[in-house]
This record gives C-alpha cells, structure tokens and sequence, in this order.
C-alpha cells in the first residue's frame, strides 16, 4: 500500500499543528518518526490512519482520497498513544474481541502475536493488572495479529524491556520484506538508530555507494550511526582540515577527503598571502584492498588534491607547512 500526503495542515481552532506536510509512504519500508514531544507526531500519525480530516490538503491510499468519501483504510493498524482495552478481560480476550470485527484471522495469529510481543505467559491476566510495559505489549500485538499492508506505531517501546524490544524490531523487519509499510515514531532517537542503521547498511550491500562524506553530516547528531556502518567496513574517519597550495584543485573529483563546503564561505578561507586555502574535512582511511572485496564493498573518490597538499588533526600545529603529524 503506498500512502502519499499532499501539502497537508492540520489546525485546531487557531493553533497550527501541522504545516505543508508532502510525502510519499512506500511499499515494503520502515519509517522512522522522531520529534520531540508535543511537536505534533500523534496528530500526524492520526490523520494518515483517518482519525482526523486535514484542515487543507489530501492524503490517498493508493490513489483514493478516502477522506472524501467519509471512509476508514482497512489497512491500517495503529497503536496510537496509551494504549486502551476493556479493564475487565484478559489480554487475549481483548485481542479475540478485536480478531471478531473482521473475522481475518483465527486464535492461531493472535497466539503468534502475542508470542512475538513476549506476552504469552501473561496472556490471561486481566488487562487491568497489566504493567506500563504490558499494556504496551498489548497495543504491538493488536496491530500485528492481522498482518495488513500497512502499520503504525507511536512511542511503541515506552516501558518494555530490551530483549522483547529486538524482538519485536526484528519481526518488523521481516514484515518490511514482505512487503508491509511501518512507521515508528519516537521522541527518543536512540529507538530508532537500529532501524536508521539497517536501511543505511542494506543501501551499500545492494550495490550503492557513499558519496559524500563531509565532517559536517558525519558529527551530526541526527546521523548517530554513520561511523558504526563504516566501522562494519573497515572504514575509519580523522576529522581536521586539508591545506591545498592550489584552489583550484580542491574543486575537482576525488580519493580519500571530501570537501565540506565550497561556497563563498570556502571561498573566504583561502590565504592569499601564504598561497594555501582549507576547508574542514575528513580523512578517510580504508582496510587493505583484499578485506575490502571479502566485505563487497566499493568506494569512489570525491575529491582530489595536488601532491603538495595535506590532512592536519592536530591544530596544536601552528604552521601552515606540512609536519611529520600531518
């Protein structure tokens, strides 16, 4: 199911919650969510499950605008802030009320479910005695048991354990290979680092190559994972700044550096009176050419230099010529 949001906003009386929202949910991924709380993910979550109507804009199911027709996607199943069943039955009993409006699957899915959620043990408990973890649990497996085309969960990992945590990540992956859209969203970027580090893993085994490089992107505190996945590879980074006799050549296609920035700021870094310009960069040091093809990966340069130029790490060095250090 592909689900595409066109120039949505969302507002409630006077308070705009969402402004200009375009984009498409493809097939067979998973889409990380992050913001901080009150930046208005639950209220984005709801309007693709239909929940709320978009103030202006649409949001189509594989082409349909079902808001129009005052209609809910049978495809969705979402788990959307706290979690809520009857007090009183249990937890399978909540899951076998729900597993009756559609009549799509048999006790058997719901004990998968409640298998993969680590909750089989307590399954008969009633809801009302369930933990902050639990009642979370709960929540996954009503969303998972039927196995539609498209998921969402919110704060989904709030109160429950690690393990169960992979657990669960993992079962979602294999959901995403067969071809079912997840969206996780999360005030916690940490919960989504795995699923960021994974999409960013299975785009260099398919073939694809890193680009760019820079200091800048690398540092970024919203890329956490990019060093883990070139460690995989034998890739490792030194952060400093490459002097270059020639401006010219610091312009041009590339080994092992990538320039960070080439516009009038860089422009404004060259040293008219030594002759040298720099430009904050990383040093990008490889495994041997041998451990590189056992692992499959490939790179390209990016940025080349002339012979006379240089990485400095140590800033401690005054000297704008080349030092041992250097």
């Amino acid at each position: 199911m592909i689900i595409e949001c066109k120039n949505i906003i969302k507002k409630f009386d006077n308070n705009l919650i969402i402004k200009g929202i375009n984009y498409k949910f493809e097939e067979g991924k998973i889409y990380g969510l992050y913001g901080l709380n009150g930046s208005g993910k639950s209220v984005f979550l709801k309007l693709i499950c239909g929940f709320y109507i978009p103030t202006l804009g649409e949001i189509l199911y594989n082409g349909i605008n079902l808001n129009n027709k005052k209609e809910f996607c049978n495809e969705i199943r979402a788990l959307i802030e706290k979690p809520s069943f009857f007090s009183d039955l249990s937890g399978y009993e909540n899951l076998k009320l729900l597993a009756n409006i559609q009549k799509k699957i048999s006790d058997k899915e719901i004990l998968e479910a409640l298998e993969i959620v680590n909750l089989t043990s307590e399954k008969d408990k009633k809801y009302s005695k369930y933990s902050l973890g639990m009642k979370q649990k709960i929540g996954i497996a009503q969303a998972i048991m039927e196995k539609t085309k498209f998921i969402v969960l919110d704060e989904p990992f709030n109160g429950i354990e690690r393990e169960t945590v992979t657990r669960i990540k993992d079962y979602l992956k294999s959901l995403k290979d067969k071809g079912v859209t997840i969206i996780i969203s999360s005030h916690i970027k940490e919960d989504l680092n795995e699923l960021e580090r994974d999409k960013i893993l299975e785009y260099i085994k398919n073939g694809g190559k890193i680009m760019m490089l820079t200091s800048q992107n690398i540092l970024n505190v919203e890329t956490p994972n990019l060093n883990t996945i070139l460690a995989e590879y034998g890739i490792s980074i030194n952060f400093g700044a490459v002097f270059e006799q020639d401006t010219s050549k610091m312009l041009q296609n590339a080994p092992e550096f990538v320039i960070a920035d080439v516009s009038a700021s860089f422009m404004s870094k060259i040293n008219m009176a030594m002759k040298m310009c720099f430009v904050d960069a990383g040093n990008i040091q490889f495994q041997n050419e041998d451990k590189l093809n056992e692992l499959g990966v490939t790179y390209e340069t990016i940025a080349s230099t002339s012979s006379t130029s240089f990485v400095r790490t140590n800033f401690d060095i005054q000297s704008y010529s080349r030092t041992e250090q250097d």
